[in-house]
């Protein structure tokens, strides 16, 4: 099948909730390339166009090598939108550590690093990803090491142009496991270091294979952030210098005003982390835990929970009662978000796909049915 006049659609790669990705070929540049078209359903959808190209200038706009490159935008004849990106061969950071169980530390720096050096130069472009995750994480076969490349800006933010809102106030945008409590709470105060929270965990499951805030559910997310910081994750993979562990758990600190304020501010913190004394922890020395006080402070998040209270009083107080109320309080906040996480195709790649295909399926969802041609 041909669309305009230099791309042949060879086969599809998948499908997902917005969207569907083939492979192609670009008869000028004779070369395979991946084109994403938006679902029939969304094509009259103005704020799904309009996310599609979104994601097309963003990560054009973003001048790294560690971020998908886009070649070009378009209607088909039939005014399907689609973008034109490279086509990439490996595989996603959740499929090697799923595979692996957990990485080590150097193995995890390496891929650290170039996250964190794609994350400096979108957020020097004035662009915060809101979704960076392990299917978000491309890892392309190299030499030496994995190159690594950033995909999905579908749900970026661009903070240059505030006064222009693409999603309804108040929205949550992302994916739970990896999503800042200024996220969850839909506020305004999303920024860099909303992504930052996110290369946090994401650190923390290349060391551990785990994510330090689990749940079924955002609602449940949010509950575990609120209930105090996650173990080191030194504990759940011994041999971890204290230094690692405390580079992690400082970018899981719930004021986004308490964070590193730059994706170059995390990479030096992370060389000195490298750099400091390697041994065990001495004897008596305890943990680092990070207080978790602060989660008070965070705009939305604890305002939130307290004006969805379902109770006028509570009662004698208790703290059995207060932390019951509140978890209630928290889950119906969350809810709020779920269609709009649901409409958004956040969920993760199909496991089953093949490699190859990972980099196009991780940015549409894990529908694994065969797409109908655009």
């Amino acid at each position: 099948m041909q669309v305009g006049s230099q791309l042949r659609l060879i086969r599809a790669l998948g499908q997902g909730g917005m969207g569907s990705v083939w492979l192609a070929e670009h008869t000028a540049l004779k070369t395979q390339v991946a084109v994403k078209f938006l679902r029939d359903m969304y094509v009259d959808h103005p704020l799904a166009v309009v996310r599609l190209h979104r994601e097309a200038e963003a990560a054009a706009r973003i001048q790294s090598p560690h971020v998908v490159r886009v070649f070009d935008v378009g209607f088909t004849d039939q005014g399907v939108p689609y973008i034109v990106m490279e086509h990439l061969e490996g595989q996603t950071l959740h499929d090697l550590v799923e595979r692996r169980g957990r990485l080590s530390v150097s193995e995890a720096v390496c891929i650290l690093r170039q996250l964190g050096a794609a994350l400096a130069r979108a957020h020097e472009a004035g662009i915060v990803h809101r979704d960076i995750k392990p299917e978000n994480i491309f890892l392309v076969e190299g030499e030496r090491e994995p190159f690594v490349k950033v995909l999905d800006f579908g749900i970026a933010k661009n903070t240059v142009e505030e006064a222009e809102r693409l999603t309804v106030t108040g929205a949550i945008m992302g994916t739970p496991h990896f999503m800042s409590p200024e996220q969850m709470a839909g506020g305004a105060r999303v920024g860099p270091h909303s992504d930052l929270w996110a290369l946090g965990v994401v650190a923390y499951f290349c060391l551990t294979g785990k994510t330090p805030f689990n749940g079924a559910t955002i609602a449940a997310v949010a509950v575990a952030i609120d209930r105090g910081p996650p173990p080191p994750p030194s504990r759940l993979a011994p041999g971890l210098p204290p230094a690692i562990d405390a580079w992690v758990l400082s970018l899981l600190e719930p004021d986004p005003a308490r964070r590193a304020q730059s994706a170059r501010a995390v990479l030096d913190a992370l060389d000195a982390a490298l750099a400091a004394p390697q041994g065990p922890r001495a004897a008596g020395e305890t943990e680092i835990m990070p207080p978790r006080e602060a989660l008070a402070s965070v705009e939305g998040f604890s305002s939130l929970v307290t004006t969805l209270l379902p109770f006028g009083t509570l009662g004698d107080g208790s703290p059995r009662k207060l932390a019951r109320a509140r978890t209630w309080a928290m889950a119906a906040a969350a809810v709020m978000g779920v269609s709009t996480l649901a409409w958004a195709g956040v969920s993760g790649v199909a496991r089953t796909a093949p490699a190859a295909q990972s980099t196009t399926l991780s940015m549409i969802g894990s529908d694994p049915a065969e797409p109908a041609a655009p």
